[in-house]
């Protein structure tokens, strides 16, 4: 069965994050729309890693990656009203209503998920974490599985910093 991955989870299997390993199982069966893909390349970019590195990364992922079709469009920007109280991004509606119109299971880091009112399942791949951008500690102590590059695996320590304080700002 297909599920839909928030660019959360695919940043939570990039970086072994707790949870991450949730994503990795279901993996072969996951579906990215392609503003959540942009997501995950833009937090890769913010502090402009080599293009190479960050190419090498988000490739991983690029067979799973989805259009955004009409009506997930329609959806995304209607529901905007409704979960106008949880801060959802555009990448966060357009997620959930891929799972809705599509009746997809959808997962992600994002806590305050489990308060959307929709029609659609989502699961979250870590309950415990206050907040969907914090890194917590590293499920492993090990090399990632995807190479990275030591300058890349920086970035990505910032980037979770940056997204820590934007989450807590939210």
């Amino acid at each position: 069965m297909k599920v839909v991955f928030d660019a959360s989870v695919v940043l939570a299997i990039l970086k072994e994050e707790l949870g991450g390993d949730v994503g990795e199982k279901y993996l072969p069966n996951a579906l990215i729309p392609i503003v959540n893909f942009a997501e995950v390349a833009s937090c890769l970019g913010r502090e402009n890693p080599p293009r190479s590195s960050l190419e090498r990364s988000v490739r991983l992922f690029e067979k799973h990656v989805v259009p955004l079709d009409i009506k997930t469009s329609f959806e995304a920007g209607f529901i905007a009203g409704k979960t106008k109280h949880l801060g959802l991004s555009l990448g966060n509606r357009v997620c959930l209503t891929y799972g809705m119109v599509n009746k997809l299971l959808v997962y992600t880091a994002e806590k305050r998920w489990k308060e959307v009112d929709l029609p659609v399942e989502v699961r979250m791949i870590r309950e415990f974490i206050p907040f969907p951008c914090f890194s917590g500690t590293r499920r492993k102590q090990q090399e990632p599985p995807y190479f990275l590059g030591g300058f890349l695996e920086q970035i990505l320590t910032r980037c979770d910093h940056f997204y820590s304080l934007s989450c807590m700002a939210a």
